[in-house]
């Protein structure tokens, strides 16, 4: 029996029944793509509404949960957690760049994190029907895995699930082994 979970990005509708029939697990809606498809940069510049109407059709259109990356959280992310739960996705992964400075790490991009603690602040939020991934960019951004680890094992008393973006096959490491930290 298979235990991961194996998500596919989709931007639109009809990518995402695809996905739904080709019998993949979930939906990936990812801030790079929507803001692609917009001509924007992936720097922060999609807002809420537009990543909102990005996001319905495509959890109209399936069964299987919907996850959205939703970068820093849009500058107010309980209101942000509150109205992606209205349109049904399963969960929003948020990472933890200093708020309204979030630049693509992947293209290079070295904008501060947010300290620890006030990321768990940010993410401590009410909600009944909606998961959030908890996102690091300790490693990519080069603090290491040692300063992942001690944020993944903080973020973990709030949040659902911890992803650590990573650039490299060499830099992933296996989340169940961060028991030796705590």
């Amino acid at each position: 029996m298979r235990t991961n979970k194996i998500i596919v990005s989709a931007g639109d509708a009809i990518t995402a029944r695809l996905v739904e029939e080709a019998g993949f697990d979930g939906i990936w809606i990812s801030g790079f793509e929507a803001s692609a498809r917009l001509g924007l940069a992936d720097n922060g510049s999609i807002t809420m509404t537009e990543m909102l109407n990005i996001a319905k059709p495509i959890v109209d259109s399936v069964k299987i949960p919907v996850w959205v990356d939703v970068d820093t959280g849009y500058g107010n992310f309980q209101r942000t957690v509150r109205e992606f739960e209205k349109i049904g996705v399963t969960g929003v992964c948020v990472q933890d760049d200093e708020e309204g400075r979030k630049i693509n790490s992947l293209w290079g991009g070295n904008s501060p994190l947010m300290d620890m603690n006030d990321f768990c602040r940010k993410i401590d939020v009410k909600r009944k029907n909606i998961k959030i991934m908890a996102r690091t960019e300790a490693i990519i951004r080069g603090l290491g895995q040692e300063e992942a680890y001690k944020r993944l094992i903080l973020y973990s008393d709030y949040s659902d699930i911890l992803l650590p973006h990573v650039r490299k096959e060499e830099d992933l490491f296996r989340i169940n082994n961060l028991t030796h930290l705590t």
